[in-house]
């Protein structure tokens, strides 16, 4: 049987206070403009506009990992890499991936079956 989240009432509300809308969202991508993809020989290209806010998270010094422009709110298909950076425009990032990428299939893990009782079997 599943557990449905309910509303705290009375004493409850004192006891668990409630936080700040804000503090539990996560930045909206539909603020972050993506261009359309672009390509060479190699590889296809994007980039990626970010309003003052999320832009004001970039690292300026280095590179992001995908854990990290996804954090920000970035939403895209798997192979992008952040590739360089524009630094008289830091709130436009740059990514591209190998040309025809392909992404690596993942496998479901096999947990075993429970074993099949029927109704009313102990």
């Amino acid at each position: 049987m599943a557990l449905l989240p309910r509303l705290l009432t009375g004493s409850a509300t004192a006891t668990f206070p409630a936080f700040p809308l804000q503090a539990c969202t996560m930045p909206s991508s539909e603020e972050i403009l993506y261009s359309e993809r672009y390509s060479d020989d190699v590889y296809e290209y994007r980039h990626l506009i970010l309003p003052a806010d999320i832009a004001s998270r970039v690292p300026k010094n280095r590179l992001m990992s995908e854990p990290e422009w996804r954090a920000l709110g970035v939403q895209q298909s798997r192979g992008w890499v952040e590739y360089t950076k524009h630094h008289p425009e830091p709130h436009i990032l740059l990514f591209r991936r190998p040309k025809n990428f392909e992404p690596p299939v993942r496998q479901a893990r096999s947990m075993p079956l429970p074993p099949y009782r029927a109704l009313g079997e102990v």
